[in-house]
């Protein structure tokens, strides 16, 4: 009997291996849009302490401003900042725990402080809830932001929060090529992920 004769006499088989078929189909298609996970392991990220002037770590989970070690501003409000911290060359291993100053003596810079308002921050948050293959946490920031207000930054001698989006935030942002003379960006520098 050929396979064709065998599969005309079994309708039934032949509906139950089409569905299975399908099933797994249905499941792959699903995985690849992402219906597994909630954006990645979590990893270390530099933030910056508002009241002490200091460095520290906490996961990329977190939108800034985040509580820091030090406890809430005078204001009330949680004082940790996240820091863009650069260098002209090999970055330092660590700078947890260091000041702007130890950080720059160290070879390297916070070129930024930058924090999220309410609004943005619970959005941020409602974004990292959906579960799909694209939802890391840099992918959730830029489908936010998309060029919106809400991003607050300043150098950490800087007196005043400046709205990204502002030419005073603008003018901020374009200062990093210049940072390092003879390379066109400064490398970034992460807490070590060993």
């Amino acid at each position: 009997m050929s396979l064709r004769n065998w599969m005309n006499e079994n309708p039934a088989a032949m509906t139950g291996v089409a569905v299975v078929l399908v099933a797994i189909c249905g499941l792959f298609i699903l995985r690849q849009l992402g219906g597994g996970g909630g954006g990645g392991p979590a990893i270390p990220v530099y933030f910056y302490d508002l009241n002490t002037g200091k460095v520290f770590l906490a996961e990329n989970t977190s939108d800034a401003p985040i509580d820091a070690p030090s406890g809430p501003t005078e204001s009330g409000n949680a004082a940790g900042v996240e820091a863009h911290i650069y260098s002209c060359s090999t970055c330092p291993s660590n700078m947890e725990d260091k000041t702007a100053e130890e950080v720059e003596a160290a070879g390297a810079f916070i070129f930024k402080i930058q924090m999220y308002s309410p609004e943005i921050k619970k959005r941020l948050e409602a974004g990292r809830k959906i579960k799909r293959g694209s939802n890391t946490p840099q992918n959730i920031k830029y489908g936010v932001m998309e060029g919106r207000p809400g991003l607050f930054l300043k150098t950490v001698k800087g007196k005043e929060w400046v709205d990204h989006t502002t030419a005073k935030g603008q003018k901020i942002n374009e200062k990093l090529p210049k940072k390092c003379p003879g390379q066109p960006i400064p490398n970034r520098c992460n807490p070590d992920r060993s």
